[in-house]
């Protein structure tokens, strides 16, 4: 017996109400499946998500279901329910036709393994993409419009607003009783107070956010924020790539909380914060800065600092800890564990014969992905000839019907998508023919290579320097109560991009598979004076 699965979406509450429900999609969706003879075996929907976009999660929890079990037909109401961007729909298509899956749509009479089934199928999943930019464009000025009126526009609440109802709207207005506490990260911020330092004091006093602790990040988000100074901006990215400030579109909506001169004063101050962080601060003196995680919660152990008679002492701290996780404060004095932790790394990672295991290891792989390089030419060349017919039966259309050919617009920019495409799979193809070949390494020179490295961070006496190379093979290092957990890429140790270019020649050649090996985890038990109290 065949078998199918059913997938329903709404992304508005009208399209409920206009007879297109979830309930109602699914209810003709099991009526399709007994229509083909095919047993449903599982039902998967979407409420208010857009088509427009893959973020989905039981759009690809269904895809993903496909791939696991023997699945016949994937139900869905129309083109539209599937995917209303036309890359996406084609690449999920062609995924499930990989694993013998059929996309069926209830409220359509097509049939996508002919050539005018196809053809109707790219049309309307043409004209889906159009309506629903269409939408986003009109929703975008309704949004704008409705900002400019003075009016809020929906999301979380920003910590010291409130909304109050104006008539079937909402009026964003400053919250008395939340707004001091604004005011007071921006007043002490700019007397010299650093975030982290902010939000332990808050957390101290019980205050939260949106019922959590509050963190360094969020307290740097408040503080760029431009609704404090009674400001909403659209147009700040375009798809996922941030736009410049100067293409922003800015509206006062609304009464501030802070002047306009303290907020640019605290975002200055942010800007040139944004020069020192990363993993780990460049103008750190401790070379694990970025690299030491909370065993416990997972969280980064930063740099705290205490002022004796004489001196600033530094240490290691769990970052979790200061936003209220139950992990407990964990103080390590940061120069000993610096020094204790080199020569950890020294003695225990950078040895040839563990370094030697993992290039056996890539070699092997290469081995294997060489054998799979003519199925893979196969695969793109089927895919290149079928692009090329689609391609030709839509200029065949157009030959005949000349000027009257439906959406003749359409028909000419499916065109240039198969182009486009063509051209891309055309490049995989000469990269794949382009791929190296095997050379091994001699047990000589990966000792030199690493005895160079080592040399290398022995000597030198810039702490920026050795935690560059450090941070190029070791992903992070895990601190529990009595043992440390490295995390670490051995065949990364003599990898051209190493930050001393110099150490060994280039691998590109024998190690093209490098992102498939796995991680190294190294456990040590930890010294005396680092391990913490029972």
């Amino acid at each position: 017996m065949k078998t199918a699965i059913i997938y329903a979406r709404v992304s508005t509450t009208r399209q409920s109400d206009e007879g297109i429900s979830i309930e109602s999609q699914i209810e003709l969706g099991m009526k399709k499946a007994s229509d083909l003879g095919a047993n449903v075996l599982n039902v998967f929907h979407d409420d208010g998500k857009s088509g427009r976009s893959d973020r989905r999660r039981a759009f690809q929890r269904a895809i993903q279901y496909c791939t696991f079990e023997q699945v016949d037909y994937f139900i869905t109401w129309n083109t539209a329910r599937f995917a209303r961007n036309r890359i996406d729909a084609a690449s999920y298509k062609r995924l499930l036709e990989g694993v013998g899956t059929r996309v069926i749509y209830v409220s359509m009479d097509i049939d996508n393994r002919t050539d005018e089934g196809w053809f109707s199928e790219s049309l309307h999943e043409i004209m889906d993409e159009h309506y629903s930019r269409q939408v986003s464009r009109d929703t975008k000025r309704s949004m704008m419009k409705n900002a400019r009126d003075g009016y809020w526009n929906g999301g979380f609440i920003p910590l010291g607003f409130k909304t109050e109802e104006v008539g079937k709207r909402k009026k964003l207005t400053v919250d008395e009783q939340s707004a001091p506490i604004v005011r007071e990260i921006f007043r002490r911020y700019l007397a010299g107070e650093g975030t982290k330092s902010i939000a332990i004091e808050l957390n101290r006093r019980g205050l939260s956010l949106r019922n959590k602790p509050f963190s360094k990040d969020n307290i740097r988000l408040i503080l760029g924020n431009f609704v404090y100074i009674g400001m909403s901006i659209f147009n700040r990215t375009t798809g996922r790539r941030p736009n410049p400030e100067s293409e922003w579109v800015m509206y006062e909506t609304h009464n501030g909380i802070i002047d306009k001169e303290v907020f640019m004063a605290a975002r200055a101050r942010l800007e040139e914060g944004k020069e020192t962080t990363g993993k780990g601060s460049p103008l750190s003196q401790h070379v694990f800065t970025g690299l030491l995680k909370c065993g416990k919660c997972g969280l980064a152990m930063r740099i705290e600092t205490a002022t004796g008679r004489s001196r600033t002492y530094s240490y290691y701290n769990c970052s979790g800890y200061q936003k209220g996780h139950s992990c407990g404060s964990r103080r390590i004095n940061a120069e000993k564990f610096d020094r204790y932790l080199l020569e950890v790394v020294l003695d225990k990672v950078l040895q040839a014969d563990i370094v030697a295991d993992f290039i056996t290891e890539a070699q092997q792989m290469f081995l294997d992905k060489r054998s799979e390089k003519q199925p893979r030419i196969d695969l793109i060349q089927s895919e290149l000839r079928d692009i090329r017919h689609r391609r030709q039966a839509l200029y065949d259309i157009l030959e005949k019907m000349g000027t009257a050919a439906p959406n003749m617009d359409e028909m000419l920019l499916r065109a240039k998508s198969y182009t486009d495409r063509e051209k891309l799979l055309t490049n995989e193809l000469e990269s794949i023919n382009n791929e190296p070949e095997y050379e091994p390494i001699s047990d000589t020179d990966l000792k030199d290579a690493v005895n160079v490295l080592k040399g290398v961070i022995m000597k030198s006496k810039s702490p920026e320097k050795i935690r560059a190379m450090l941070q190029h093979f070791i992903e992070r290092i895990d601190v529990n109560d009595d043992e440390i957990m490295i995390h670490y890429r051995p065949e990364l140790i003599i990898k051209e991009k190493c930050p001393e270019p110099n150490v060994v020649q280039s691998m590109d050649s024998w190690l093209p598979v490098l992102a498939q090996l796995r991680t190294k985890i190294l456990t040590i038990q930890l010294a005396e004076p680092f391990r913490k109290a029972a």
